[in-house]
């Protein structure tokens, strides 16, 4: 199941919640892609063992920095308040270009590399033709 489909099921049974991937009041985008999938329990930060997608590096329509998918789509729900089909709306225009083989995809280089980029935090990188 694509990310955007299941951001998308999910999110019809349970309402929308903001900085927990789930809690008794709803669940965020990743909580709910993750429901939908039957892993409810899983944290957003292990979301690339189930969606692919989620450990690329595409641009955040909201500040135009490249940032981990993980991070952009946590971003758009917690500090955006996107709804949920929403970001299902913008994941969906990055999936296509994961169906593509890795020797035509543009080559990413990593402009920091501090602390501030550990696993589901989000850092800034830059797409260069290297």
């Amino acid at each position: 199941m694509l990310l955007s489909e299941a951001i998308r099921l999910g999110a019809m049974n349970s309402k929308q919640a903001f900085y927990k991937t789930a809690s008794e009041h709803g669940r965020c985008a990743w909580g709910a892609a993750l429901a939908a999938i039957g892993k409810p329990e899983s944290s957003y930060a292990a979301a690339g063992q189930f969606f692919p997608i989620a450990d690329t590096i595409e641009t955040n329509p909201v500040n135009g920095e490249d940032w981990l998918v993980l991070s952009i789509v946590r971003w758009l729900n917690d500090e955006e308040h996107w709804t949920r089909p929403r970001i299902a709306d913008w994941v969906a225009t990055v999936e296509p270009a994961q169906a593509q083989p890795e020797a035509e995809r543009a080559p990413v280089a990593v402009v920091s590399r501090g602390p501030e980029l550990k696993r589901g935090t989000v850092g800034a990188v830059t797409r260069k033709g290297i």
